[in-house]
């Protein structure tokens, strides 16, 4: 269950990304459960059954000295033998004690679980609450948006466009907000002043995890987790139809690396994709990103790990897909902005150029 814990609060980007919550909640939920109820049942067996053997035996030692205290009234055996019969009262006494300890420990092992389960089912806290379902076309637009982490301003006067079927491509210094851009627009922060539409709704009065189903989010260090190909890249959504897997795999130029492993989509991936290059990480994660066929697609440095063929060959994929998303690309590498139908430039907390291309 520990093992559990942790690995849902690993993935926990990853689930709120996704918009996830309820697929990965019932889920451990029911494993909870599942541990709860045999836990429970295996912590009364236990206890009753060596309750009930010390006792047996304690009884057969009373029985055995109460005869011999009946012999020593009528004078058959020595007044020792009272004595030990004295004795076997308090070995049942002791034994008896046993079952009174037994329950206190059940219900604290219950109580504990019970903790457990609290915590699996806690709300994290969003910082929007609207509950407005939009049908999300792709339009995203940041305007006077500003962000500080504590006292340093980090963004400043933000103004950004974001329109279906065009590429966005952001560019700046280490540090300079680039990242944080896309997790305002992801709704995991609030700028703290301007705001953020989509489709021309404020963000402040959306329902934040429904808007993110429509979004494919691929941050610069993505999550796998210990599963199969096929798990990561349909991770929340594992009903959906398989001709979504193929098309995302396809867009995220890994077909053919999949095709030809052993084991193909069933293919153990370990701790971190440890068994995966940096780049065949990345192409999971985007494919997993493309499954839904998103509206907005967020790449965070997609390309560290491509030469300049898989790059050129990705962006053009993007931009061929058939839902005709929105783009938006953090990325130093100069290809993809060549490639970019706009290029935003960040410095000093400002947006100090914008090209269109």
């Amino acid at each position: 269950i520990t093992i559990g814990l942790l690995s849902v609060l690993r993935i926990m980007n990853l689930t709120v990304q996704r918009s996830s919550e309820k697929y990965e909640t019932d889920i451990q939920l029911k494993n909870l459960t599942m541990f709860r109820d045999v836990s429970f049942k295996h912590a009364w067996v236990i206890s009753i059954h060596h309750s009930l053997q010390n006792s047996l035996i304690a009884f057969s030692g009373v029985l055995v000295l109460v005869v011999g205290g009946i012999m020593v009234i009528n004078e058959v055996i020595s007044l020792g033998n009272l004595v030990s019969f004295y004795v076997a009262t308090g070995m049942l006494k002791t034994q008896m004690s046993i079952i009174t300890r037994s329950i206190p420990i059940a219900i604290e092992g219950y109580e504990s679980l019970i903790t457990i389960h609290d915590l699996y089912c806690t709300d994290y806290d969003s910082p929007y609450n609207g509950k407005k379902e939009i049908d999300f076309v792709g339009n995203i637009k940041l305007k006077s948006v500003c962000f500080s982490y504590d006292k340093n301003e980090l963004l400043n006067d933000i103004n950004v466009t974001l329109l279906p079927g065009s590429i966005t491509a952001i560019s700046g210094p280490n540090g300079s907000g680039k990242s944080t851009i896309a997790s305002l627009i992801m709704g995991f922060y609030k700028p703290h002043n301007g705001s953020i539409y989509a489709d021309g709704h404020d963000y402040k009065s959306i329902d934040i995890s429904h808007l993110r189903k429509k979004i494919g989010f691929v941050p610069q260090d993505p999550i796998i987790f210990p599963a199969s190909i096929q798990e990561n890249i349909i991770y929340g959504y594992p009903n959906l139809d398989k001709t979504y897997l193929y098309e995302a795999v396809s867009a995220a130029n890994i077909f053919n690396f999949i095709e030809e492993l052993e084991f193909g989509y069933d293919t153990f991936l370990g701790e971190d994709g440890i068994l995966l290059s940096g780049g065949e990480c990345q192409g999971i994660a985007i494919a997993r990103a493309l499954l839904l066929k998103p509206k907005l697609l967020i790449l965070d440095e997609p390309t560290n790990n491509l030469d300049e063929e898989k790059v050129e060959s990705l962006i053009n994929n993007l931009r061929n897909l058939s839902f005709n998303p929105s783009i938006l690309i953090i990325s130093h590498n100069k290809r993809v902005q060549q490639l970019a139908s706009q290029i935003l430039l960040i410095n000093d907390t400002t947006l100090i150029n914008k090209n269109i291309l």
